[in-house]
């Protein structure tokens, strides 16, 4: 069966259980005479017609750029992002580049041979009921099976990528739009704001893999609001984030080489080698019970934090530039197209190549 086909079939399923049919149920709308047919069509082992594909289009109520768009993301409630209230109104336009991305990503694997596997990673040990210290303690396990080291943050991109086969693209996005996270059939992804403090993008990164992890468990709401009363996972997932960036073997260890330093000093010299806030390890010694509320409040912490230098990150990421370079150099896409999916113009895209240095394939 030819590609576009079998992107139909694969469609044709997806709209199908969206609209929460049966097999049954979509033959009968259809006109087929049982549910075989459409069985074979979801198989791949039988094509669809163009007049067939119009009236799957119409029962279904997806447009046909549905069905035959390889960079259309169908799969339903597969976005959930990291922002404030205020970003509601610049929330629509990057979702829509987002999933133009994250499909760009996708068909570039498609294009260049590399399959994605169907299998996704997972955390089953989760649930809502979960205390939120249990959280914790799984962020310290992950770390430690993971070997992220004295300093976690400085080795969790990798490890995520290149143990659990999530991408990580670092994007501009709005500035109330820390991250996001996307869970598809066949792969992950997580988004990072990249112009954001490196400390905040650490934690995105953590918040993101833990929503990614407990997916089929607890599917995270669309959007965390940062700024209003957060559910259940959302509280998980901050727990499991500060121990992951914070195992309590760490903090131990650096608590216990304190000296005579002032409190504040030792907060807030310690986040910063470990490239998180002086308030996440503030509450983090809080819930070990190593610092109560009544000796040290959030505010002086707040109030005398230093200024951190702050620098983006290279935009996207490196397997996804070299993968965008195959695709172009071997001729399987127009850099007109590669513009568009990426929100960019000819001139951003040499210097993307530029930036990872990388021989730009084409002429400018």
């Amino acid at each position: 069966m030819d590609p576009l086909s079998q992107l139909i079939s694969e469609r044709v399923m997806l709209a199908r259980k969206d609209a929460g049919l049966s097999q049954e149920a979509l033959a009968v709308k259809l006109g087929f005479k049982d549910r075989q047919s459409v069985s074979n069509i979801e198989l791949r082992l039988r094509k669809v017609s163009k007049e067939e594909l119009v009236k799957i289009s119409g029962v279904l109520e997806k447009p046909l750029s549905f069905f035959t768009d390889p960079y259309t993301i169908a799969e339903s409630n597969a976005f959930s992002y990291r922002a404030n209230q205020a970003a509601q109104a610049d929330l629509e336009e990057f979702e829509r580049s987002t999933e133009k991305l994250i499909s760009a990503n996708r068909r570039f694997r498609g294009l260049l041979g590399i399959r994605n596997s169907p299998v996704q990673p997972e955390l089953r040990s989760m649930s809502r009921q979960m205390p939120l210290d249990f959280a914790t303690y799984q962020g310290e396990t992950i770390a430690e099976s993971l070997m992220l080291g004295a300093v976690p943050a400085l080795k969790l991109r990798q490890a995520i990528e290149e143990k659990y086969g999530i991408s990580i693209l670092f994007v501009d996005a709005p500035d109330r739009i820390s991250g996001a996270a996307c869970r598809l059939a066949d792969e992950s992804v997580i988004l990072i704001n990249r112009n954001e403090p490196a400390h905040r993008r650490n934690f995105d990164l953590g918040h993101e893999f833990f929503h990614i992890l407990t997916w089929g468990e607890m599917p995270p709401e669309k959007i965390d609001n940062e700024n209003s009363n957060r559910s259940k996972v959302e509280k998980l997932a901050d727990a499991f984030t500060a121990g992951l960036l914070m195992p309590r073997s760490v903090v131990v260890e650096r608590w216990n080489a304190r000296g005579d330093t002032s409190l504040l000093d030792w907060i807030h010299q310690n986040a910063q080698e470990l490239v998180v806030s002086s308030e996440a390890l503030y509450w983090r010694l809080i819930n070990m019970k190593y610092l109560s509320a009544d000796k040290l409040g959030r505010g002086e912490v707040l109030s005398t934090q230093p200024a951190r230098a702050s620098s983006a990150e290279t935009l996207f990421d490196r397997q996804f530039v070299q993968n965008l370079r195959q695709v172009l150099d071997q001729g399987l896409m127009t850099v007109l197209k590669a513009t568009h999916l990426l929100d960019c113009d000819i001139v951003d895209l040499k210097e993307l190549f530029e930036s990872y240095e990388l021989p730009v394939p084409f002429n400018y």
